[in-house]
């Protein structure tokens, strides 16, 4: 089994909404989702890039993405 590592990139911030930006080591962008300082969720999005993750991450603290 291989461990993955992941290196966050930016970070998104609106009001109690946190969106941190990663990439996985087997190349995989995503984000993680906080409320209130506690992590809802982690969302990798396999095939998609930098630019996808980031929209995304801009999307929950704008509250388009809701969880």
């Amino acid at each position: 089994m291989t461990n993955i590592f992941y290196n966050y990139t930016s970070t998104y911030v609106r009001d109690n909404l946190r969106a941190d930006v990663f990439k996985r080591s087997d190349g995989v962008y995503g984000i993680e989702m906080y409320r209130d300082g506690t992590l809802m969720k982690r969302e990798p999005y396999k095939g998609k890039d930098l630019d996808w993750a980031e929209r995304s991450a801009e999307n929950y603290v704008d509250g388009i993405k809701v969880l």
